[in-house]
């Protein structure tokens, strides 16, 4: 969303984009816990093993019983989803999001598997501002939300984060 063509729609008056940015890319295992991993591996292993008994058990066979072999597959997937499947999802998501910063709101725009959102905060003295620890940090920020759902963003793993946060503090001081 770099094209100022494409803000000129979405930006109010005497409103200016003041950064743009997006995550560093790379996977990023916060909140990995070994257990449910390990669980999640026997989960799609035993996904894994009623597909392959069930291929060996309907060949020749007609019917609904060619179908039986599909029943294993939601155990494969959500046992990948358990063994660390969603941190690969994650960093799929964070590839196709992009950020930006106004003198006034914050936007996080994004286009997944065609999926196109364009969520904003406003940027008062009231909202809230966290640099996070991670390498690379992420800012969060909650406040007053300019579109539908839950009240805080973020900026996830960026390199400037404390840029970032230092032009967000100004912009909450009217300083920009």
């Amino acid at each position: 969303m770099s094209d100022l063509s494409d803000w000129n729609a979405i930006l109010e008056p005497g409103e200016k984009v003041i950064w743009q940015g997006q995550s560093v890319q790379g996977l990023h295992f916060p909140g990995f816990e070994p257990g449910p991993a390990l669980f999640g591996l026997a989960f799609a292993g035993f996904g894994v093993f009623w597909m392959v008994q069930a291929f060996a058990n309907v060949a020749g066979q007609t019917g609904l019983a060619v179908f039986m072999p599909l029943a294993g597959l939601p155990f494969v997937g959500v046992g990948l989803n358990l063994a660390g499947g969603k941190f690969f999802w994650r960093r799929y998501v964070r590839g196709k999001t992009w950020y930006s910063l106004t003198n006034r709101r914050a936007f996080v725009a994004s286009n997944v598997m065609g999926q196109k959102r364009l969520n904003f905060w406003v940027i008062d003295p009231a909202t809230i501002i966290e640099v996070t620890g991670d390498t690379p940090p992420t800012v969060r920020f909650t406040g007053a939300r300019g579109s539908v759902g839950v009240a805080g963003g973020a900026f996830e793993y960026i390199s400037e984060a404390a840029k970032v946060a230092g032009l967000m503090r100004q912009v909450q001081a009217g300083a920009v």
